[in-house]
């Protein structure tokens, strides 16, 4: 069994070898490397070149201009060969085995599993382990074991198990006989767009509560960036995800509710932090009313504490002004 790791990488020079290096130091000799560049202005390019001249199982593709993460990863699908697929950050990197489900192939399908799910550690530049909440993720037991879709989504809307796409590693088939792709053009909350579908489409999901993924937070990052444009993507995800429950699983819409429900207050928070001139007040004022009235079917105290006094001050009607003042 083959297993295709794909990199979509931008202006990542420092960290690309060692992410490169992570992947192809773990014990097994089946795997092919797809690097794809979004049309970086460093020199990714030329590391990745040189180093696939030395790896015959790394591919470099290069994109003919700046698309995004989305339809780079879209891109790479298309040419994947293995049987699962691991998308993976090009500035992250894995620990020292990180495929040992892969090493006996033979019981993931006699187990029918179609997704494997995984935690993660969260790092800065130099390694150093951070706080989950730096990322908005939090710290808890996680699911171990084999599960069907229907509760693996419901884990994943409870917040048991995140929707970063690099925690996800997937039967290409699922993607390809699904149509699943990451929304072009969409530079936000696209892994919130896509891991549910695979989540849905997936017979049998493997959950695993392993931390071999490194997820490193820069502070150039999108992650650690605001844009007005994120709010948006935040609403487009929410309202997609709402609609495909509601008509394929309304028995978990609840659930849906909650998940959702969070990120309406995310994509408020987006648009708090922006100067007078960036912000929508228009955008600002639908999603307000869109929390107010979601509030009335969500249990208060399952939200988590941050989450809680935001609610509290949008109520109040002095967020905003909190974030402007800085004092959240």
């Amino acid at each position: 069994m083959i297993l295709s790791f794909i990199i979509p990488t931008y202006n990542v020079e420092n960290y690309i070898i060692r992410c490169l290096d992570s992947i192809v130091s773990q014990r097994t000799h089946d795997i092919e490397i797809i690097v794809v560049d979004d049309f970086s202005v460093d020199n990714t390019v030329e590391k990745v070149r040189f180093y696939s001249s030395i790896h015959k199982n790394v591919k470099l593709i290069e994109m003919n201009e700046n698309v995004g993460v989305s339809e780079a990863r879209n891109r790479a699908i298309q040419e994947a060969q293995g049987d699962f697929i691991y998308f993976v950050d090009g500035d992250d990197y894995l620990a020292q085995d990180a495929l040992e489900e892969f090493k006996d192939p033979l019981q993931l399908e006699k187990k029918k599993i179609d997704l494997i799910v995984t935690d993660c550690d969260i790092v800065d530049e130099q390694g150093t382990k951070l706080k989950k909440d730096v990322v908005g993720l939090q710290d808890h037991s996680f699911p171990n074991g084999v599960y069907s879709n229907n509760k693996a989504l419901e884990f994943l809307f409870c917040g048991e198990i995140f929707h970063l796409p690099f925690l996800n590693i997937v039967r290409r088939k699922v993607l390809i006989d699904n149509s699943i792709q990451f929304p072009a053009g969409r530079k936000f909350s696209e892994d919130m767009a896509t891991t549910y579908k695979e989540i849905f489409y997936s017979q049998n999901v493997l959950i695993l509560p392993i931390r071999k993924y490194k997820y490193v937070q820069r502070k150039s990052s999108v992650t650690n960036s605001n844009n007005g444009q994120y709010s948006f993507d935040y609403l487009n995800t929410i309202e997609e995800i709402k609609k495909f429950i509601g008509r394929n699983a309304p028995e978990l819409m609840t659930a849906a509710n909650y998940y959702t429900f969070i990120r309406l207050i995310r994509a408020y928070t987006i648009q708090c932090k922006l100067d007078s001139y960036h912000k929508n007040k228009r955008l600002m004022k639908k999603i307000k009313a869109m929390i107010q009235q979601q509030s009335k079917s969500i249990n208060f105290f399952k939200l988590g504490k941050k989450d809680r006094i935001k609610i509290v001050f949008l109520k109040m009607g002095v967020l905003h002004f909190l974030y402007k003042i800085g004092c959240i």
